[in-house]
C-alpha cells in the first residue's frame, strides 16, 4: 500500500484503567515582584535568526494573556475516579490510489495524568473568573448528579446552562489536538457574547451503562470538506470549505454527543440521524422541564455507532 497523502481523521482519549490518582500540573515559574530576583529561567536559548514564539491568543475573543484552564472542570474529579495515565488514539486516512481503497489507521500515544484534568492554555485568565466561571459554577449541581445518575430536575435555564457548558468543553477540547479543529471562529463569538451554544449546534444526551467508555472517553473528529452537488460557487469553491465537528464523550454515566456544522444540509441529516439512536435532545431547546434521567440505557453496543 501506498502511503500518500495521509490525513488526519479525528483523535480519542481515554482514561488507562488504574487506581484513583491526582496529576500534579507544570510549574509555571514564579511571580518577579519590585526589588525581588527574578526566577531563573531552564529554558534553552533559542538558536540564532529563529522568530521568538507568536503568544496565544484566546480561542473565544482573540485576546492575548491566555491561561491554562480545565477542559472540563476541576470539581470533576470529585465524581469520578481517575487514573495516573491516558491514551491518545489519533486516527489518520490513508488512500491506497492503485486499489481506490481509503483506510482509517489508528495511532495510540500514553500520556501523563487524568483525562478528567486536562487543561489546554487558549482561554483568557479572565474568563475563569467571569462568564465561563459563573456558567461552570451554575451547572455543577446537575452535571454531578447526572454524572452519578441520578434523578434531578432542570428547568428552561438548567438545560441552557448545560448546554452552554457542554459547548465550552467541546470548543476547548478541539485545541488538544489543533490540527482536528473545526469550530469556527463566528461559533466561539456566539458562545462568549450570548452564552449559548449557536443555533445550528445540536447536542444531544443519553444514559450510559458500559466498560469500554468508563469512567470517562472522549471521541472528537473534525472536518473540512466540499459540497461539490450544490449549485452556485459554495459547491464548487475549494477555497471556502465547510467545517463540521462532532464530538461524543462519556462522563460516568452521562453520554454527551454534539456536532456542529457549517452546512445547514448536515445539520438536518444529523439531527434526523441521531434522534433515531435513542438520544435525548438538550440543543436546540425544546422541553421546558426536563425529569432525568429519560430514555434507554446505553451499553458499549451502541455508543460506537454514533
Amino acid at each position: 500500500m501506498r502511503k500518500r497523502g495521509c490525513v488526519k481523521k479525528g483523535s480519542e482519549l481515554l482514561n488507562n484503567r488504574s487506581d484513583p490518582f491526582v496529576s500534579s500540573s507544570r510549574d509555571r515559574g514564579g511571580e518577579c515582584r519590585k526589588g525581588s530576583v527574578p526566577p531563573v529561567s531552564k529554558s534553552k536559548k533559542r538558536p540564532a535568526g529563529r522568530a521568538p514564539k507568536t503568544p496565544g491568543k484566546c480561542v473565544f475573543c482573540g485576546g492575548t494573556g491566555v491561561t491554562k484552564e480545565h477542559i472540563w472542570a476541576d470539581w470533576i474529579k470529585n465524581v469520578i475516579p481517575g487514573s495516573p495515565t491516558n491514551t491518545q488514539i489519533t486516527s489518520y486516512q490513508m488512500p491506497d490510489y492503485s486499489t481506490k481503497t481509503l483506510y482509517v489507521v489508528p495511532a495510540a500515544k500514553e500520556r501523563q495524568g487524568r483525562l478528567d484534568q486536562r487543561k489546554i492554555r487558549n482561554v483568557c485568565g479572565g474568563f475563569n473568573n467571569g462568564w465561563m466561571g459563573r456558567i461552570v459554577e451554575r451547572a455543577k449541581p446537575f452535571v454531578e448528579r447526572m454524572i452519578q445518575g441520578m434523578m434531578v430536575e432542570l428547568d428552561g435555564g438548567s438545560q441552557r446552562d448545560l448546554a452552554t457548558w457542554i459547548a465550552i468543553a467541546t470548543t476547548m477540547g478541539e485545541f488538544m489536538d489543533v490540527s482536528t479543529a473545526a469550530i469556527p471562529p463566528d461559533d466561539r463569538r456566539i458562545v462568549l457574547t450570548t452564552e449559548a451554544p449557536p443555533e445550528q449546534w445540536t447536542i444531544f444526551l443519553g444514559r450510559y451503562s458500559g466498560r469500554t467508555w468508563h469512567p470517562i472517553r472522549y471521541r472528537h473528529i473534525g472536518l473540512k470538506f466540499n459540497e461539490i452537488d450544490l449549485p452556485g460557487p459554495r459547491g464548487s469553491n475549494d477555497s471556502n470549505p465547510d467545517k463540521m465537528q462532532v464530538t461524543t464523550y462519556a462522563l460516568g454515566s452521562l453520554l454527551i454527543h454534539a456536532f456542529s456544522s457549517t452546512s445547514r444540509r448536515k445539520v438536518s441529516r444529523f439531527r434526523r440521524s441521531a434522534a433515531q439512536k435513542n438520544l435525548f435532545r438538550l440543543w436546540p431547546l425544546r422541553h421546558g422541564v426536563l425529569d432525568w434521567p429519560i430514555g434507554p440505557i446505553l451499553g458499549d453496543d451502541e455508543v460506537p455507532a454514533f
